[in-house]
């Protein structure tokens, strides 16, 4: 719920220019960085997704493993995502040059981050799904040889998963120096160094969705554990400070300074925090109460759905207000609560018309937890 509100936030933002000056803490800047809501998301899925994997004995881990992990994702992301994008294409009419129709044929085929033209044309939220999928695709791939390696223990399964994190960030430094100072083409549709196709690669991201998975691991050993890791009135207190935390970073310029070179959402700073606060969540008393208010919870239910629909439903807010002779900017309260409850409700219909009924049928466990 939190993550898809951060989301919300930026494009309110971007639309309104909304703004306010405290001392070192600025709204605008703060507001921009509701995209840390998307590393919030893919910590989630890393998070989730590796649950059960490292839940599992590893002499019992088997085929059935992928298999329902490929169906609960399968119903969890394509079919409200193609819903949203063939509805997009039809009222926009986006098929009428050959350009356009490729540009649907590669966002159905979830490819559309790998060409600059396509990345945000139609939908911008669309390029995380893209991302989502690809790592859910490599997931799977390393799960299916998991079940294969019984005899190597989760400690050593641990440290080759961390492993990943550096290297796929000098993987993702590799490539940016090697396109840098490339011009942007004609066409757009290059690799250069500020190509949101680079800058926002699967590559780029796989550090956070490792750490998600690392995360899940702390978890389910904590969880284990018989004694308890940590009090709950102490993860209340941790949890607070994390956040405060993070508000310090994204709405002051310590933003600029606390992040490494070519690093998504202040890595690894912001992302650690974050990684904190997920596994203080269950072992709290009182900010367990506070997120399972009811407002937050019935968020979290339709949270995918908000995050698909709140940008076409936000234009669609602006242009009420411009034929009413006034704008997102002149108008910032009316725009933000049009928009925003019209993007509930796309995506309670979007939930109670189609994703639950899916998500019962693929047998999902977690048919209540949709934060990813």
């Amino acid at each position: 719920a939190l993550a898809c509100l951060g989301v919300f936030g930026v494009h309110f933002q971007q639309m309104t220019g909304v703004d306010a000056d405290g001392g070192p803490f600025s709204l605008s800047r703060l507001m921009l960085n509701g995209n840390t809501g998307v590393c919030l998301f893919f910590l989630l899925s890393g998070f989730l997704l590796s649950l059960p994997v490292w839940s599992a004995n590893p002499e019992t881990r088997n085929q059935k493993l992928l298999q329902g992990y490929v169906r609960r994702r399968t119903m969890r992301i394509l079919p409200a995502y193609l819903v949203c994008l063939a509805a997009l294409v039809l009222v926009t009419r986006h098929w009428q040059t050959a350009g356009e129709r490729l540009d649907v044929l590669l966002h159905g085929m979830l490819l559309h981050n790998y060409r600059d033209s396509t990345f945000y044309s139609i939908n911008a939220p669309f390029w995380t799904v893209a991302v989502q999928v690809q790592f859910y695709t490599v997931f799977g791939m390393l799960v299916s040889l998991l079940v294969r390696l019984r005899t190597v223990s989760d400690r050593v399964l641990l440290l080759v998963t961390g492993a990943l994190i550096p290297a796929a960030w000098l993987l993702h430094m590799l490539l940016l120096s090697e396109f840098d100072g490339f011009p942007s083409p004609p066409n757009g549709d290059g690799f250069y160094g500020q190509s949101p196709v680079l800058t926002r690669s699967l590559i780029a991201h796989l550090p956070i969705f490792v750490l998600g998975t690392m995360t899940a691991w702390c978890h389910v050993k904590c969880s284990r554990s018989s004694r308890n890791c940590i009090s709950a009135s102490a993860a209340d207190l941790l949890f607070v400070g994390s956040a405060f935390l993070l508000l310090l970073i994204l709405a002051t310029p310590l933003d600029d300074i606390l992040q490494v070179p070519g690093g998504r959402y202040n890595l690894p700073f912001v992302p650690l925090l974050l990684a904190g606060m997920i596994l203080l969540v269950p072992r709290s008393r009182a900010v367990m109460r506070c997120l399972d208010v009811p407002p937050l919870r019935g968020i979290g239910m339709i949270s995918y759905g908000i995050y698909l629909f709140h940008v076409p439903c936000l234009k669609l807010a602006a242009a009420v207000l411009h034929s009413g002779g006034t704008s997102p900017e002149t108008a910032p309260i009316l725009f933000a609560v049009s928009g925003g409850l019209l993007s509930i409700a796309v995506a309670s219909l979007s939930w109670f018309l189609l994703e639950r009924h899916l998500l019962a049928r693929a047998g999902s466990s977690r048919v209540g937890i949709h934060s990813e």
